[in-house]
């Protein structure tokens, strides 16, 4: 009887553990995610976003999802975008919780700085339904922003700054010097007015031949690629210039060359810029960078 007892109890015990794990549980993290949702200023699902655009007081600025992690730049003018950077400003949009609703029903939006807006930012999202988030005034103690959903009369603040959303073109266009793999790269040619320079690669053995022919340090050349590798544009200065004399690109000073798989890519260099970095071009494209 005392075994059958303690075996009864046991029973009990396990249905209660498993009724927490599946039922209370699972009912407590849906009230909590619905409690999290409701604090946010604009609940969203970041990898339901497909496109979004910024609008304030410079150009208009707009990115398309192409694939996952990897957007677009669309305006002012298309050109491969920084996913890192875009899919961080979404977070940091999904992230705004707000600090407290002001006005319900506001008559005038003009004293929050909402009925010209700082910024709008607009979302396009996977199931076709789209949302606007105006931003407004900084309020009069500093560290809080009013907010307003497009589509809810309600002016709400959350914790933040215009200086936060203060966002550049530059800031959304990737800045990928050149895109490559060191361990595919078989061929690098620096081409230049004095001391040219060629290294190819047989199985694991570099050589050099110009002035010089040697055999090329391993370790030397890796390390040269990749600081290619980890190079970015500065800045972009110019998507359609009518000369590249000015800059030292016609010809350039230097042209460095990297051949793998049969393809290659190239940065062209030409003159210094006030100290500040060498004029440009990725691929013989149009547009000069620094």
């Amino acid at each position: 009887m005392k075994f059958r007892g303690t075996a009864l109890m046991a029973s009990v015990f396990l249905g209660l553990v498993l009724y927490y794990f599946f039922v209370d549980l699972p009912a407590e993290q849906k009230e909590k995610n619905k409690q999290e949702q409701a604090e946010k200023l604009l609940p969203l699902e970041e990898d339901k976003v497909v496109e979004f655009s910024l609008t304030g007081k410079g150009e208009p600025i707009a990115l398309k999802r192409e694939a996952l992690h990897n957007w677009k730049l669309t305006l002012p003018f298309p050109a491969s975008g920084d996913s890192t950077e875009a899919e961080a400003f979404i977070s940091e949009i999904a992230d705004l919780k707000k600090t407290r609703t002001v006005e319900e029903y506001p008559k005038d939006f003009s004293i929050y700085g909402l009925s010209s807006p700082f910024l709008k930012i607009h979302f396009k999202f996977e199931n076709n339904i789209e949302e606007t988030l105006l931003i407004g005034n900084e309020s009069p103690l500093g560290g809080h922003l009013y907010f307003k959903r497009e589509s809810q009369p309600a002016v709400m603040m959350a914790a933040s700054s215009q200086s936060s959303f203060e966002k550049s073109i530059y800031s959304f266009r990737d800045k990928t010097l050149l895109n490559f793999n060191t361990g595919s790269i078989q061929h690098i040619q620096i081409l230049r007015e004095k001391n040219p320079l060629e290294l190819k690669k047989t199985g694991q053995a570099w050589e050099i031949s110009g002035d010089i022919r040697a055999q090329g340090n391993k370790d030397a050349i890796m390390n040269f690629l990749q600081a290619i590798q980890f190079s970015r544009v500065a800045e972009f200065i110019d998507e359609a210039p009518d000369s590249l004399e000015s800059y030292g690109l016609n010809p350039p000073k230097l042209k460095l060359v990297l051949g793998f798989d049969g393809e290659s890519q190239t940065l062209s260099l030409g003159n210094l810029m006030d100290g500040k970095g060498y004029f440009g071009r990725i691929n013989d494209s149009r547009n000069i960078i620094l």
